[in-house]
């Protein structure tokens, strides 16, 4: 659990209570509206600020011209979580990492979805599947849903879909990006329903 979550007493019930404000439209989330802190970042995300460091997004980041603190989205706190536990499992170099985490949000709108499926209690399973692209030089990734618990990798379609047929003889890595990105958004729900002051639903 988040140290965050233990930290508040009052985080406990907000989150058990997330589903039903999602599903009432109270305070809901955009996804890419960045608004929390780098520290809340590293919280959620349970990584270190050097990890971190190399996980942000540039484009993600509030003005520095007017000097205001750097804010970030659910999206990007997502992309930290998943580069931590790159870092931490496979030993992925944190800049590499975060590349990878990154291909599996860029071009994709599965996670829009998760709110919604939450707030209904019927989640679905979203895999991302990630690879080394010849075509872009760089890792990308496809994403696809799985039928009940089974998930079929067409890596053959997604090689001939993309004109590279050298994608069917390289390793692949599969990661539950809907899991993911459900413990961070339930987290991040939970502290924006802290925040807000009585009266604000």
């Amino acid at each position: 659990m988040s140290p965050w979550l233990k930290a508040r007493p009052m985080a406990q019930p907000l989150l058990e209570e997330t589903r039903t404000a999602m599903g009432k439209a109270r305070n809901s989330l955009d996804p890419k509206k960045p608004q929390f802190s780098q520290v809340e970042l590293c919280e959620v995300a349970e990584i270190p600020m050097a990890t971190a460091i190399g996980a942000l997004r540039p484009a993600d980041v509030g003005s520095r011209g007017a000097r205001k603190p750097r804010l970030f989205s659910v999206v990007t706190i997502f992309e930290a979580k998943v580069t931590g536990d790159l870092v931490k499992w496979l030993g992925t170099p944190p800049p590499i990492a975060a590349g990878m985490a990154r291909k599996t949000t860029d071009g994709h709108n599965w996670y829009w979805s998760i709110p919604r499926d939450l707030a209904r209690n019927n989640p679905r399973d979203f895999f991302a599947i990630v690879f080394w692209s010849d075509q872009c030089r760089d890792w990308d990734a496809s994403v696809d849903v799985a039928s009940g618990d089974v998930l079929r990798i067409k890596m053959k379609a997604i090689a001939e879909a993309r004109g590279e047929p050298k994608l069917t003889e390289r390793p692949i890595l599969v990661l539950p990006v809907s899991k993911y990105f459900a413990s961070v958004y339930k987290i991040c729900q939970a502290m924006v329903d802290s925040s807000s002051k009585p009266g604000d639903a």
